[in-house]
């Protein structure tokens, strides 16, 4: 199958996505097929490669594809109305989302490992401190406060690692959900806000208790949850309702 260039002034994430939907509804590709390379898709379409592995991340998160290491992307389900919508409104938003959790795990990985080397008593109940008022703010339904406070906690682990250069990775992490994919694109990110709390309890107690061991899938697991939360709630923009409460 090849694919049709591109031209268009819009965002050219979307209409990739569009396109390989568009494909495997056209029976070009089935369930169990492997997709062209991501070159070869940039190549026939005339864009970007990043342009390709936005629509590709946006399609794997609503479980329309999956990559496999080292052998490629292959169609994992058949399109349907609702994964069409999520994966074309996540395109559209621009972000490559797998890539972005994948990258702020492994950051805060090491800073969770760093922060365990050397929290005392007095850092850790400034850590608790925080981590009460991410319960409070999740609780009231106040999602500025709780964006707000969620990143003082993660940045507060951060300060504690004493490492500029992760904590400065972190800091820019930080910015991409919030910004481009919470408020624009879920329905009612205020009850994963409730959910949440337990896996920042982990992490706080993972680096009051350790052991070190434990931190890896702490750290993995906390983003193992918003992901499915995501894959879940993620609507077109213009169905979304107000978050903030």
């Amino acid at each position: 199958m090849s694919f049709q260039e591109i031209e268009e002034p819009k965002r050219k994430s979307s209409y990739v996505a569009q396109q390989i939907i568009d494909s495997i509804n056209n029976f070009e590709y089935e369930a169990g097929d492997r997709l062209p390379s991501e070159r070869k898709i940039a190549d026939q379409m005339g864009v970007s490669r990043n342009s390709v592995r936005e629509a590709l991340s946006a399609l794997q998160i609503v479980e329309i594809v999956e990559t496999k290491a080292g052998s490629g992307t292959y169609v994992k389900n058949l399109p349907n109305e609702v994964n069409i919508s999520n994966a074309l409104s996540m395109a559209q938003a621009g972000e490559d989302l797998l890539e972005v959790w994948e990258a702020r795990r492994e950051v805060e990985i090491a800073l969770v490992k760093l922060a365990w080397m050397r929290i005392d008593d007095e850092s850790l109940a400034e850590l608790q401190g925080i981590l009460n008022e991410l319960d409070t703010a999740a609780m009231d339904n106040n999602y500025s406060r709780y964006i707000e406070t969620n990143a003082r906690f993660h940045m507060k682990i951060a300060e504690l690692a004493e490492n500029s250069y992760l904590k400065d990775a972190l800091k820019a992490l930080l910015k991409v959900p919030e910004e481009h994919l919470l408020r624009d694109l879920v329905t009612d990110y205020t009850t994963y806000m409730k959910k949440s709390i337990p896996s920042h309890e982990d992490i706080l107690e993972v680096i009051a208790e350790g052991p070190k061991t434990r931190i890896d899938s702490v750290v993995t697991g906390h983003f193992q949850d918003l992901q499915n939360y995501l894959k879940q709630k993620i609507v077109p923009k213009n169905d979304k309702i107000n978050i903030e409460g």
